[in-house]
């Protein structure tokens, strides 16, 4: 079982997802989007791990007034070229 939720600092849980095994989701850009519903437009940061990051999905956030802070698989699709074959040393960030 894994329980997907979104916190606020200092790790309170607002909203929550389980997930026993199927998912009504079809990608995690659904649910993500669903677990922020009523959160958007406000101006918040949405920090997450390359599990659920994505360029597609940090556009949409972003046209919602949600800014997002992460790390990025860099084969995932939509990441730019240029952005792939960047060499990072610890530390280092690149947007």
């Amino acid at each position: 079982m894994k329980a997907y939720k979104p916190c606020f600092k200092p790790g309170y849980t607002c909203k929550f997802q389980l997930y026993v095994g199927k998912s009504e989701y079809s990608n995690l850009q659904h649910l993500v989007m669903d677990l922020m519903d009523g959160l958007l437009d406000r101006g918040r940061v949405l920090y997450m791990d390359n599990f659920y990051n994505s360029p597609e999905l940090a556009t949409k956030l972003y046209e919602c007034t949600t800014h997002v802070v992460g790390t990025l698989r860099l084969n995932r699709k939509g990441v730019p070229k240029d952005l792939a074959q960047v060499k990072l040393k610890r530390g280092d960030m690149e947007f």
